[in-house]
């Protein structure tokens, strides 16, 4: 027979286990979040290329409040530019959080990992009233209202997808 506080660690490891499986599920089936995905990893692509991190940002805030303010995105440009400079050259990308609020705010978190350390990528999506009309996956619905990169890791160790 097990002892008891086993057979107390696996049912609680399968009850975690069944809810991790339930959350990757849920973003993974909606075509808005996939749409969204599809537009950060474009992004981030290009950005790692480090030859169009410009024209990476031009194409993601396309239509969006933040492609209007040249300075804050000159700055941010300056700043992307610097990264493999301060944390080695990239290796890959790993998509770490989507949480979706209500039918038009989501936020996303990217680790960016490279070769010294990793940056952790924050990108809030948000769908204006007056996008309504449009289908809702479409992801040109969709701006980004909120974009920064930073090394804060230990904030991964308390989200919950």
């Amino acid at each position: 027979m097990w002892p008891k506080h086993l057979i107390f660690k696996a049912v609680w490891l399968f009850v975690i286990a069944g809810f991790a499986a339930q959350a990757v599920a849920q973003s993974a089936a909606d075509p808005v979040v996939e749409s969204l995905h599809q537009r950060v990893g474009r992004f981030l692509e290009q950005v790692s290329s480090g030859t169009s991190v410009p024209t990476a940002y031009q194409d993601l805030l396309s239509g969006g409040p933040l492609a209007t303010r040249k300075s804050e995105l000159d700055e941010l440009i300056k700043k992307t530019d610097k990264i493999s400079e301060l944390y080695g050259e990239y290796r890959a990308f790993e998509h770490v959080f989507t949480r979706r609020v209500g039918a038009d705010l989501v936020f996303m978190k990217y680790l960016y990992k490279c070769q010294k350390f990793p940056v952790l990528w924050h990108i809030t999506f948000y769908r204006p009233p007056i996008q309504a009309d449009l289908p809702s996956d479409s992801g040109s619905a969709w701006q980004v209202i909120a974009i920064r990169f930073d090394t804060n890791l230990e904030v991964l160790t308390v989200l919950k997808n």
